[in-house]
């Protein structure tokens, strides 16, 4: 009809452009996101069809959506009907470099009519609590985890990061107290290893040179990995399997806006399997799920798959492969291992008493200084204090899922104080080294008190991971009124003998 297919999205609009208040011109080199990514789409018979595409943010993103935590949009027909906060994207789905770098927006446009009316709530602003809308999230969260393709900008956004800080600082001072106190490496990581541990008597990559993935527009060959072909793909009716093949379509190709690529599946295979369809660097993964109602354990299915768009006369098809059901999966219970008896040996190997190599095998994470204006700090990468910080708060913890930033804050008001008391530069210096080591080992034990929680799954859930950076900020915050007085002062009122008095 004449009538441009491609969708108007606001909040993509906000996004790829900065539309200036009170300018009607849009400038177009000052965006504060870059091109969108196919993350992957859902087809279910009883859903209908769901597409999620995610948009990367420059490190400076606009003041109205930093006043929100929200990064997950669900949208339908460009409107906003549901949204979820930076903490999902963290703690439900298992990428901690996103906080403030990606907006996922989910377009559930092409739900069925049945499922539009189970997910949404009467304020269609909210998910029911529906088994509908359980299975909405459920097949959205599983369709984020599984993506190659964030699971790389995770990797790449982490690596930024990290790249801005610099391992000039020194770590000789931490080392001093773990030489003194062993109990503190415990709390360390085994990443990126930086501490020696002091000996008790004992025990002890990527692919180079890869380029950048240039798919074409229109794919000209699907071939199926050899395993899928050899023999025939047994799924259990309680578990999702994948099926995987190359060809060189572009990674936008089933996301984009114009002339939008197609998977074609058998008929049969689509009524009684949910589909998720992934493309990333040429790689082609759809994930199948029984769906119970509709099939039985022995069904056997013989399927093909296929890529088309309208540019092309005809689709690209795998050679035909087999699908057959079987028996549920039971995860399997786990026998209690009896202790061994172990007789104790000295030196490497053992773990008695004896005289053992030191060896590199904790990472104390990454630090960086927070000053009011940026200036420069010997022996410290450093950045400009975050809009929303005064004198009084300590510091932030960054998770990047592969490494943690501590951010210390410099201009603390409580570490300004100690320092100018003190006569001279070697003096003020010595309160400074004292202040940073002291906030790096309490935030350091908060970090770890936190992920203890995490682990445990303690019903916490979404809603305390959107507030895990306000309890950081909390701790470190608390951290930084009371760590000088107590390096300061504890030493000069609390001794042996004072001890010693006491008891008596």
């Amino acid at each position: 009809m004449g009538i441009d297919p491609r969708p108007f999205y606001g909040m993509e609009f906000l996004l790829l452009r900065l539309h200036k208040e009170g300018e009607l011109e849009l400038q177009g080199d000052e965006s504060i996101g870059e091109e969108p990514i196919f993350v992957g789409r859902v087809k279910d018979p009883e859903l209908g069809e769901i597409s999620i595409n995610a948009i990367p943010l420059r490190r400076e993103i606009p003041g109205w959506l930093k006043q929100s935590t929200n990064r997950v949009f669900h949208t339908v027909n460009g409107q906003v009907q549901h949204k979820q906060s930076r903490g999902h994207l963290s703690q439900i789905c298992g990428f901690p470099a996103f906080k403030d770098r990606v907006v996922i927006i989910i377009d559930s446009s092409n739900l069925t009519f049945g499922a539009h009316n189970e997910v949404w709530k009467g304020d269609r602003e909210h998910i029911s609590n529906t088994i509908v809308g359980e299975r909405y999230t459920e097949r959205i969260n599983a369709a984020i985890k599984e993506s190659e393709a964030l699971k790389e900008l995770q990797n790449k956004i982490a690596e930024q990061e990290l790249q801005r800080v610099t391992k000039t600082e020194s770590n000789s001072l931490f080392q001093g107290l773990i030489d003194k106190d062993r109990n503190l490496a415990n709390l360390l990581s085994h990443r990126d290893p930086t501490i020696r541990l002091p000996s008790s008597g004992g025990n002890n990559g990527g692919e180079g040179g890869k380029g950048e993935f240039e798919g074409k527009y229109s794919p000209t060959f699907l071939r199926l990995d050899e395993r899928f072909i050899e023999k025939q793909v047994e799924i259990p009716i309680n578990k999702t399997r994948p099926i995987a093949g190359r060809t060189d379509a572009e990674n936008g190709y089933l996301g984009r806006a114009d002339n939008v690529g197609r998977v074609q599946i058998d008929a049969e295979v689509r009524e009684k399997f949910g589909i998720r369809e992934h493309l990333h660097d040429g790689r082609l993964t759809i994930y199948l799920e029984p769906l119970q109602d509709d099939i039985n354990v022995g069904d056997s299915f013989t399927a093909t798959i296929g890529l088309q768009d309208d540019a092309m006369p005809a689709p690209v098809e795998s050679v035909p492969f087999t699908i057959k059901i079987v028996d549920a999966v039971l995860p399997p219970s786990k026998p209690k291992k009896p202790k061994k008896k172990t007789k104790k040996k000295s030196g490497d190997g053992g773990n008695a008493e004896g005289q053992g190599q030191d060896a590199p095998t904790h990472g104390l994470p990454k630090c960086v200084l927070l000053t009011k204006a940026g200036r420069e700090v010997n022996g410290y990468a450093v950045e400009v204090w975050p809009e929303d910080f005064t004198e009084h708060d300590g510091g932030l913890i960054e998770d990047l899922g592969s490494e943690i930033i501590y951010k210390i804050n410099y201009d603390n008001a409580y570490h300004l104080k100690y320092r100018m008391d003190q006569r001279g530069d070697v003096a003020r210096d010595a309160v400074t080294e004292k202040y940073i080591l002291g906030m790096r080992i309490l935030m350091l034990g908060y970090e770890h008190a936190l992920s203890a929680i995490r682990e445990k799954g303690n019903g916490n859930g979404e809603g305390a991971a959107e507030f895990f950076d306000d309890f950081r900020r909390m701790a470190a915050r608390g951290a930084a009124s009371t760590v000088l007085a107590l390096a300061e002062n504890l030493p000069k009122i609390v001794d042996k003998s004072s001890a010693e008095e006491v008891v008596e």
